[in-house]
């Protein structure tokens, strides 16, 4: 039975990789590339530039286009320090485009499945947390608003994290870590309102289990 639960979950996960991999990769080749919105205007062009800058072996600090000038890496919408950016370093814009939507929507997808089978409900209702998140509502509707994505893509990692330093009994300090880092990509996703709403997502849920479960409320404040 282990056995055949550890493969369910294999497949979830694959499943779960596959969609967004095979939506915008087929919305790609189609020429639907979701460059709409604040993506046209700032986000993808943005990213295009703090790529330009680093390939070249410069910091990106600045953006000589607007204006008279403006911080690049200071730029909520820039990206500038967000890992993925990387990715347009390496590959060429579009492609880089592509393959960060597919990890994002990967990211929050397996998240949040690993998030609700670590809190012990089915494979099943799992796979059904991940796909309704991750495809549905919030994250569908802000789909031209790559940094809101980039930030919101963690929220289940850093339940995760709230839960492992609940329950675990030992290396707490790493699933710390885990949280921390999380936050850290969190911040320089350059989408402060998605910040707060993340916040206040672990903020509740760890005032929700340190409340049902009182014995293990110190280690969870």
């Amino acid at each position: 039975m282990t056995t055949l639960r550890l493969r369910r979950r294999y497949w979830v996960v694959l499943i779960l990789v596959a969609i967004p991999t095979i939506a915008f990769v087929s919305a790609a080749a189609l020429g639907h590339m979701s460059i709409n919105g604040d993506n046209d205007i700032q986000n993808f062009p943005l990213r295009v530039l703090v790529a330009r800058d680093l390939a070249s072996g410069q910091l990106p600090i600045w953006d000589p286009y607007l204006w008279s000038g403006t911080p690049l890496l200071a730029s909520f919408s820039a990206g500038a320090a967000y890992p993925l950016t990387l990715l347009f370093v390496v590959l060429p814009a579009l492609p880089a485009w592509v393959l960060t939507q597919i990890l994002l929507y990967s990211i929050v997808s397996v998240g949040t499945f690993v998030f609700f089978q670590s809190a012990g409900r089915s494979v099943a209702a799992s796979m059904a947390a991940a796909v309704s998140f991750s495809f549905a509502g919030f994250l569908s509707s802000q789909i031209g608003h790559v940094d809101v994505i980039e930030a919101a893509a963690w929220m289940p990692w850093l339940l995760f994290a709230v839960r492992r330093i609940a329950f675990s009994e030992s290396h707490r300090g790493a699933w710390a870590g885990l949280l921390a880092i999380g936050i850290g990509i969190v911040v320089v996703s350059g989408s402060p309102n998605t910040f707060v709403d993340d916040m206040i997502a672990v903020g509740f849920y760890a005032l929700w289990l340190s409340i049902v479960h009182r014995e293990r409320a110190l280690p969870i404040l």
